[in-house]
């Protein structure tokens, strides 16, 4: 937003007007599209972690360009503690009402429930940053041991 000269607004308006409009010329799995030379750059010097998939097409297309490596970890929460703690963000707040019409919006027009019902892993963030924490912790060891079967195969 910052190259093409767009300012944020507090109300996130801007924001998701940008991402729509580079959607609508790039298609939905633009941002996997548009970050693959960092990401396959990145690959030369060890493991790779993408924060924010958002689409079924995103998945789509990183599945099929990584197909051996590609490992998806859903952080999930129960939906009333999470639009209480998006309500307290000091960055980017949501009104309640606000923050239910995002969540359908995704799901409906950029397909963010595929990525979450179709992930490997799932951390629930009821609790705690350590129980956060730990669980990460155990994912990531079992991904490694997959990478490595991988390797041998």
């Amino acid at each position: 937003m910052e190259e093409a000269g767009i300012v944020r607004t507090p109300d996130g308006k801007s924001e998701k007007e940008f991402r729509e409009n580079l959607r609508k010329q790039y298609g939905k799995e633009c941002y996997a599209k548009l970050l693959l030379p960092d990401i396959e750059k990145a690959l030369e010097e060890g493991n790779v972690v993408l924060d924010g998939l958002y689409s079924w097409d995103e998945y789509k297309f990183l599945i099929d360009k990584f197909p051996n490596l590609l490992k998806l970890i859903c952080v999930i929460v129960d939906k009333n503690i999470r639009y209480e703690r998006v309500s307290k963000r000091v960055d980017r707040s949501f009104a309640h009402d606000d923050i239910i019409y995002r969540d359908i919006n995704e799901i409906e027009n950029i397909a963010k429930g595929g990525p979450i019902a179709y992930a490997d892993y799932y951390i629930f963030n009821n609790g705690s940053v350590d129980e956060y924490i730990r669980r990460l912790e155990d994912i990531l060891e079992l991904i490694e041991g997959e990478i490595e079967n991988e390797k041998i195969k």
